[in-house]
């Protein structure tokens, strides 16, 4: 090896040695910043509420070629129920705010609970609900908005202190009492079963909300989402994004039950439909033969063509 050689690889090494140090000697500023996202990570996982993806599937029957009538006879122009099944349809009509809102009752999904824990707030459903909160005679299907958040701690097993940011605030209210609040009038019912006693001993914070069924359903639609499951299939793909994966799958379930009644009450329809359809035109069928019947006999008796011989034979 020359010596040409040797100083330059001398002089390679050198380089690399100098900029690994032009960039090891912020490494101060390395671990600072690998410690600032790993706190922001776990803040992040700590207060923020977890999303779960609930799923299921629903398969599109095609009965029209079960009741396909021929009635190209009665002048009808073809086919009855002769229209093939369009799955954008049935997806429309699965995240329609009718059916949805119908979902909403269904379930009795008007009033949202949440409890408040010292690192979050966390959505209840279900068995997780120690009481319910009773609107009366509100009305859950309209454009009414929603009511505000109040806040719920017990003082005791029965009774409770209720407030709002806005200012509302009402102490030692019995269980099963009538509070009003502007617009709002709801009582606080014990649910039979649940730990309700634990939590009230403990005095665990809680808050619930009024929403109105419309705007719930409209939420509702914009977290479903519902696609084909491969070309030309007959099956759709339902997910729903929810804090809690209960609430989720009841959903879901409903909608493809409320669904599935909706379709059967069509079909139900149609046949009525069809059957009183039928109906009217063999009647028309009948009076033109009854018609025809009664001009034969006319055109007979006038040109003396009737006997009485071959009538009876």
């Amino acid at each position: 090896m020359s010596q040409k050689e040797l100083y330059q690889e001398s002089e390679d090494k050198i380089n690399i040695k100098d900029i690994l140090w032009r960039y090891f000697r912020f490494w101060p500023l390395y671990l600072l910043t690998i410690i600032i996202a790993l706190g922001i990570a776990k803040i992040q996982l700590r207060y923020a509420p977890f999303i779960f993806s609930t799923y299921t599937t629903a398969k599109i029957l095609d009965n029209s070629k079960e009741s396909q009538i021929d009635l190209s006879g009665l002048n009808t122009g073809g086919n009855l129920f002769g229209q093939a099944i369009n799955l954008e349809n049935e997806i429309q009509i699965l995240k329609s705010r009718r059916l949805l809102s119908q979902v909403v009752d269904s379930l009795n999904l008007y009033t949202s609970y949440y409890s408040k824990g010292q690192v979050k707030t966390s959505e209840l459903y279900g068995s997780g609900i120690p009481f319910i909160i009773n609107w009366g005679n509100r009305k859950h299907n309209t454009e009414l908005g929603s009511s505000n958040l109040y806040s719920v701690v017990f003082d005791t097993k029965n009774s409770y202190t209720v407030s709002t940011e806005s200012g509302f605030k009402k102490e030692k209210v019995a269980v099963h009492q009538k509070v009003i609040n502007g617009n709002d009038t709801f009582k606080l019912i014990k649910v039979p079963g649940s730990n309700y006693e634990q939590k009230a001993e403990r005095q665990t914070l809680f808050s619930f909300q009024y929403r109105s069924g419309v705007k719930l359903a409209q939420s509702m639609s914009k977290k479903l989402v519902i696609n084909q499951l491969g070309k030309g299939s007959e099956i759709l793909h339902l997910s729903l994004l929810g804090p809690i994966p209960e609430k989720n799958e009841d959903i879901l379930n409903t909608i493809v039950t409320l669904f599935d009644e909706d379709g059967k009450k069509d079909r139900k329809l149609v046949a009525e439909r069809t059957e009183e359809f039928v109906e009217e035109r063999l009647k028309l069928i009948f009076s033109d033969l009854d018609r025809i019947e009664g001009n034969l006999a006319g055109f007979k008796q006038s040109n003396k063509l009737i006997s009485i011989e071959m009538d009876a034979q």
